[in-house]
């Protein structure tokens, strides 16, 4: 059995927009703490965009079969840094006590960066046992 089938491009669109709500969600709203759990900002961006890099890869894999996997991960890489880049704008726009960092904007951009090369090295350790990644 492929990857493709165990993982359709419907459960990724839907791991994708949920990725996605969450981060825009968690962005304009503080969240009170997680049971005394603390996370520096810039590594809570680097995660979670990280996570979207990956989601976004297995997308863009699923949408464009034949794209070749360097176009797999730099779309990755540039809708999720685009993603971030509009969160840190739309804080400025709907809240009064967020602001645009340029800082988020990098930790974006470098988790976006990790979470594509996670699945680039997702696919080619797959690859080596013989399972498939893309449709």
């Amino acid at each position: 059995m492929t990857m493709a089938r165990k993982w359709p491009l419907a459960f990724w669109l839907c791991v994708t927009l949920a990725l996605a709500g969450f981060i825009f969600w968690l962005s304009l709203f503080r969240v009170a703490g997680l049971g005394g759990f603390r996370i520096n900002d810039k590594v809570g961006h680097f995660l979670a965009y990280a996570a979207l890099g990956f989601s976004l890869c297995s997308v863009a894999a699923r949408v464009r079969a034949r794209l070749p996997r360097l176009y797999v991960i730099l779309a990755g890489i540039c809708i999720g840094t685009l993603y971030g880049i509009g969160v840190e704008f739309a804080q400025v726009l709907f809240t009064s006590e967020r602001e645009c960092s340029v800082f988020d904007m990098l930790a974006d951009l470098l988790g976006s960066a990790a979470g594509s090369g996670v699945w680039a090295g997702a696919g080619a350790l797959f690859a080596q046992t013989g399972i498939r990644m893309r449709a």
